[in-house]
């Protein structure tokens, strides 16, 4: 019997629950305005509801959500996150800052060659809504209400955005859970 061939090694970021977001706004006309890439914080509860829907405990739902808010203060340990600011002084976002998902904001591919499976989700921030500087964007369940998140799975710092009435601004997520590692 051979001595089975060794497993090369794989990227670092193949090895840890990660993701990162895109957000692109634009103008009445479809032009691109500004861009921003940024890797995202899976939090505290992010990783708690993970574990939850694993084990199937009542509660856990789905991510279906988005929020953008104000603060561009980073997260630090223990990545714990109730909501996100919309209003901070003489600052606000105005009109919606939550947008709902449906199942057909999410994509699901298994990337073979890094041991990951990637789950794409996207969510547009039409004309009209979160109108002001956006510094943070979180991904999550929706409370009842379908007004604010109860439950982050990560957020995300961005470079401030500013976003008028007339912009849309499109997120995409990309978050990748690993296996086999």
């Amino acid at each position: 019997m051979g001595v089975p061939a060794p497993i090369p090694p794989l990227p670092s970021d193949a090895l840890r629950l990660s993701g990162r977001l895109t957000a692109v706004l634009t103008g009445p006309d479809g032009a691109e305005v500004a861009r921003r890439e940024v890797p995202n914080t899976v939090l505290q509860t992010g990783a708690e509801l993970v574990a939850q829907l694993l084990v199937g405990l009542a509660g856990a739902g789905p991510l279906n959500g988005v929020a953008v808010g104000l603060n561009g203060t980073p997260t630090a340990p223990p990545y714990h996150l109730t909501g996100l600011v919309t209003t901070s002084g003489d600052e606000a976002l105005t009109g919606a800052t939550v947008i709902t998902l449906g199942t057909d904001a999410f994509t699901v591919d298994t990337q073979l060659d890094r041991l990951r499976v990637r789950i794409g989700v996207k969510a547009v921030l039409p004309a009209g809504a979160a109108t002001g500087t956006i510094r943070e964007a979180a991904l999550g369940t929706l409370n009842t209400e379908g007004n604010a998140l109860t439950r982050l799975y990560n957020r995300v710092i961005l470079e401030p955005v500013e976003k008028a009435a007339e912009h849309e601004l499109t997120l995409y997520w990309d978050v990748f859970l690993p296996y086999g590692t």
